[in-house]
């Protein structure tokens, strides 16, 4: 039953490990991974949609989750044509080696790509025994009985086995990314220095769908110590940092950490990275005629290009009135670099405007503390902070991506360095004295491998002659 189940077996292993159904697979991946970058674009056509939308919206595919089953589905069947494969070339690699580990007669020697035959004193072979040894071959000698002795000896065997690191790298990478797209988790928030983030899906203000895996909240906390914020000069960014408390999810205070833009914070497998997003966040109430209150707050992000104001707009809540809001603040000359700027305004001031149909018309100044009325509205500036963005990634898939790298570094150094040599030998004895015939071969590097092997019998000649 066993000898019939092995045949099906192999089969089996050869028919899901076969290059077929990986350049198949290839195809039907690449489709895949298509569809949902095109529709994952889909938002930057708004007018004059292309072929390839409409044809895609024509099959019903006008969604990432339509094929999503299918997609998992490939993914977990390359990975599995991956592994089988590389289970097929280690059996290859295995039968090669003990192919090679042959003893050969004579003849066989005398064909080899480089061979030497000459006349030594007898026991020549355990001479021959020692050579090998001391330069870390492995050795297997056989005594035919017939007066002749045949021998074997190799190193760098593990050389052999570099194409098969290639195979595992791919294999590695495709879990990696299997591993991310299950555990991948990123949101963005921001905050002001003294205020406290704590982790979990609500806090953010962008994030991501819930991961298939792992997807609970880690529920650490963050509180924002000191900004450090600086410019060569006016808009040329030189500097953006944070020192923040972090406190774990049972509230224990774990210290005081400083997240720059190539120095991320972790806590357990949470990346948080500082972001690029930084400006001032003001603080607005609006009266309406009757006395109801609303407060809100304004982001006015830091612009990019010299000359470009802190905007913000909002649309007041019970109202179909837009305002546009313009932030002119002292507060920018406490930046390093920005000096010049905040000797420009003496104080926190914002212009606002009304927005119909993309016409800004100019309604007034409210000072920091101060009101302005607008159409029966009284707005009031509360107070204004500046703000700094974060970056809360969490995947598993990242250190196995980084492993599969390895895995490459690792079979490029034994392909190039762990050359596979093999050395067969027979030594008949001829009446007071043996003959020798030694042969050799390699796969890698043949020319200097050829003048390494005249080099070396030259040396084991000379010192059989001195015995």
């Amino acid at each position: 039953m066993n000898h019939e189940r092995k045949p099906r077996i192999d089969r089996l292993i050869h028919s899901l490990g076969g290059l077929k159904l990986t350049f198949l697979l290839l195809v039907l991946l690449g489709g895949l991974v298509a569809q949902r970058a095109i529709i994952a674009q889909k938002f930057i056509y708004t007018e004059n949609i292309p072929w390839f939308l409409e044809l895609l919206n024509a099959l019903g595919l006008d969604s990432p989750e339509t094929l999503q089953v299918p997609f998992y589905l490939v993914l977990g069947l390359f990975a599995v044509n991956l592994g089988l494969s590389s289970l097929r070339m280690a059996r290859r690699i295995g039968a090669r080696q003990r192919g090679m580990a042959f003893l050969r007669n004579e003849e066989a020697v005398r064909a080899l790509p480089v061979s030497e035959v000459f006349s030594a004193p007898t026991a020549s072979g355990e001479h021959l025994v020692a050579f090998f040894k001391k330069n870390r071959f492995r050795i297997a000698v056989e005594d035919t009985g017939t007066g002749e002795a045949r021998m074997h000896a190799s190193r760098h065997g593990f050389g052999y086995w570099g194409v098969l690191f290639f195979h595992l790298m791919f294999l590695v990478l495709l879990v990696g990314a299997l591993l991310s797209v299950l555990t991948r988790y990123a949101g963005s928030f921001r905050i002001s220095p003294g205020e406290m983030f704590v982790e979990q899906r609500e806090s953010y203000r962008n994030v991501t769908d819930a991961p298939v895996l792992f997807g609970g909240d880690r529920l650490f906390r963050l509180r924002l110590e000191e900004m450090q914020l600086s410019y060569w000069r006016p808009w040329e960014g030189k500097e953006i940092a944070s020192t923040v408390r972090v406190f774990g999810s049972d509230g224990a205070f774990l210290g005081h950490k400083r997240i720059a833009v190539n120095s991320p914070l972790s806590i357990g497998d949470m990346n948080i990275y500082q972001g690029g997003d930084r400006g001032f966040v003001a603080e607005i109430e609006a009266v309406d005629p009757v006395g109801t209150k609303a407060r809100g707050s304004l982001a006015f992000r830091m612009p990019k290009k010299p000359g470009q104001d802190l905007v913000s707009r909002a649309t007041l809540p019970g109202t179909t009135m837009e305002l546009e809001f313009r932030l002119f603040t002292e507060q920018l000359g406490k930046i390093e670099g920005l000096e010049e700027l905040g000797a420009q305004h003496m104080a926190t001031l914002m212009k606002v405007a009304t927005v119909q149909e993309q016409q800004a018309t100019f309604r007034g100044v409210v000072f920091l503390g101060g009101t302005l009325a607008i159409e029966g509205i009284t707005l009031r500036l509360l107070g204004l902070k500046p703000y700094t963005s974060f970056v809360a990634v969490r995947d598993y898939g990242v250190p196995v991506i980084f492993g599969g790298f390895a895995v490459l570094v690792i079979g490029l150094v034994i392909t190039y360095f762990w050359v596979p040599e093999h050395y067969w030998a027979v030594i008949r004895r001829e009446q007071d004295k043996d003959l020798v015939v030694i042969g050799a071969a390699t796969e890698k590097f043949k020319e200097s491998f050829r003048a390494r092997f005249e080099s070396e019998m030259n040396e084991i000649r000379e010192e059989l002659e001195k015995r």
